[in-house]
């Protein structure tokens, strides 16, 4: 609740099994959210759903907050 994503790169050779893959996320939050719980709360989402949707080995999840906003 309360994130945006905006960008999300897929970074490696996603087409050859088994090898290594980082995702980088660019994401934009509410003011005065704490960042570092909201940005591994949004590591451990994405985590979980590539681990259930998706066989690539993932090595890293790497999110930036690269926005911050009033509101809901």
């Amino acid at each position: 609740p309360g994130v945006l994503v905006g960008r999300c790169r897929l970074e490696g050779d996603v087409t050859e099994p088994g090898a290594p893959v980082r995702v980088a996320i660019d994401a934009s939050v509410r003011l005065g959210d704490p960042l570092r719980r909201v940005a591994d709360r949004l590591r451990a989402e994405v985590e979980a759903r590539l681990r259930r949707h998706t066989e690539l080995q993932v090595v890293a999840i790497d999110v930036a907050i690269t926005d911050v906003r009033e509101g809901a």
